[in-house]
């Protein structure tokens, strides 16, 4: 992963940790996001990809993201 490319949540390797950069999606879905640790600034690890969902462990807490959601995250390498 090239030093701050923008990617989205899909294209991040497993084990990979990765900074949040922006949220694409609606205000009210967005809001629900950074509820659960998903805001701006957040560092977001991928601990593993299957049939259509990513898990991600953020704030100490793994959460599994279907593809359209993670797809909306913006992220960027993590130095």
């Amino acid at each position: 992963m090239h030093h701050n490319s923008h990617l989205s949540l899909t294209d991040v390797p497993m084990g990979q940790r990765v900074r949040i950069r922006q949220l694409n999606s609606q205000p009210d879905f967005c809001m629900r996001l950074r509820e659960m640790g998903f805001c701006e600034n957040a560092v977001v690890r991928c601990v593993s990809k299957g049939s259509g969902t990513i898990i991600c462990e953020v704030c100490n807490t793994r959460i599994g993201l279907n593809q359209l959601v993670a797809s909306s995250i913006v992220v960027s390498s993590f130095e």
